[in-house]
């Protein structure tokens, strides 16, 4: 095994919510700064790949085992299930010359993880390291992940999650921040090369005021949604149901929106393509202090955050419901249109 630094650690400071109240700070105030530690990418040659089993020159591999399941007991644990029931079954080979990146774990298939843990990993590559992307075939259900890696100039090989696959050369990319926090160099050099991609102009955004709505989506809904529309129409916002988008209409809708709002949701990661200095409006759920990836992001895309505070009913604030203050939230919306 070898590594090598890729990014050295740093440190960023994050501009408060342009609408914060002191009532409030206690929701942010531990999220004004952030450290981000060095990080290394690491290569293995003759690696072993019987999921989630990683074996470098027949000898057992947990650095990535590790990451992969965030926790080295429980990776351990799992490892010993799966080998267990595994030695039942002949595994069908496949080997693989030259290198390969290795740069997912058990959350990266969700949209926001894959647009803002993973994603930015690849960008800060020196160009010798650009290799074909290793994924198990359970991405091809998400269709925004080989498109994005197409997007950005890299090509994917999915394999069987039953099958034994044996690589030359494994290069292995943690994440380079914890989920939530991001090294903003890296996160506006991806929001370049999607401009690249597009052939985007800066100068020509259309300045769309945007509102996803989570109304078709299986949890975290707002009840009084109708009435909110009401008031998003009054300000001329167009309202908008991602699941009915392509990833790329997604992309090119972000690229001309100047306004977002949403409630706290994987829509809001969208805010990547946004044009610096656009202003986002996050509804989140009252005394939630601990889900600020939007507003960490918002800050690292160079955006202006804001906020409106909606009541969660069942105070489980990663499904539940919520209630939104329509004065309030009307307010914040002639805050940001200021």
């Amino acid at each position: 095994m070898k590594k090598e630094l890729l990014l050295k650690n740093s440190s960023s400071d994050r501009i408060a919510p342009m609408n914060l109240t002191e009532a409030d700070e206690k929701l942010f105030g531990h999220e004004l700064s952030s450290m981000q530690n060095d990080v290394y990418m690491y290569s293995f040659k003759n690696m072993t790949i019987k999921f989630p089993l990683f074996y470098e020159n027949n000898t057992y591999n947990s650095v990535i085992a590790s990451y992969v399941y965030k926790d080295i007991s429980r990776a351990k644990l799992t490892v010993a299930r799966v080998a267990k029931k595994l030695r039942k079954f002949t595994f069908k080979k496949e080997r693989l010359k030259g290198k390969y990146l290795w740069i997912t774990d058990t959350l990266s298939n969700g949209y926001f993880h894959w647009l803002a843990d993973v994603l930015p990993k690849l960008v800060m590559l020196k160009e010798e390291y650009k290799s074909k992307v290793l994924l198990q075939s359970k991405y091809k259900e998400f269709s925004y992940v080989e498109k994005s890696l197409n997007y950005l100039g890299y090509e994917v090989h999915y394999f069987n999650e039953v099958d034994s696959v044996e690589v030359e050369e494994l290069l292995f990319i943690p994440n380079i921040a914890n989920s939530g926090s991001y090294y903003e160099d890296s996160m506006n050099l991806l929001r370049e090369e999607f401009y690249k991609y597009f052939k985007f102009n800066v100068s020509k955004c259309k300045n769309e005021k945007v509102y996803i709505s989570r109304a078709k989506a299986t949890r975290r809904k707002i009840k009084n949604e109708e009435e909110i529309e009401t008031i998003l129409k009054k300000y001329e916002f167009n309202i908008y149901y991602f699941e009915e988008l392509s990833f790329e209409e997604q992309v090119k809708l972000m690229l001309n929106t100047s306004h977002l709002i949403s409630l706290h949701g994987a829509g809001l990661t969208n805010m990547l393509f946004m044009p610096s200095n656009s202003k986002v409006l996050e509804i989140r759920s009252q005394e939630d202090d601990h889900n600020n990836c939007y507003f960490a992001l918002t800050s690292a895309m160079d955006h202006n955050y804001y906020y409106t505070l909606a009541k969660n009913e069942t105070n489980n604030f990663h499904s539940g419901d919520v209630i939104v203050d329509l004065e309030k939230f009307e307010k914040a919306i002639r805050y940001i249109l200021l």
